[in-house]
């Protein structure tokens, strides 16, 4: 079974999605390419947000990386929309 490491470094998307679907959070980063946060009509970006156990404690453009955080980097994971393609 995978699980998110904490080596001090990014963890690559394969290694958490293969896991059990259930990230353990004692402290974890998260880093977005950019962030839709509802509050205004753009995107943010880029930016990061700092879980601790089930809290979003902190959003901004970088939150530090806490003592033994994992890090998730979503930055490089892309999204596609599902439907018909048009051209």
């Amino acid at each position: 079974m995978h699980s998110v490491k904490d080596v001090g470094r990014p963890v690559p998307w394969s290694e958490f999605s293969a896991g059990s679907g259930r990230l353990q959070m004692a402290k974890t980063v998260i880093i977005c390419g950019k962030l839709f946060d509802g509050l205004g009509d753009t995107m943010l970006g880029p930016t990061e947000i700092l879980i601790e156990d089930d809290t979003i404690v902190e959003v901004a453009n970088s939150v530090g990386r806490p003592s033994g955080a994992k890090v998730l980097d979503l930055s490089v994971v892309s999204f596609r929309r599902a439907g018909p393609s048009t051209g």
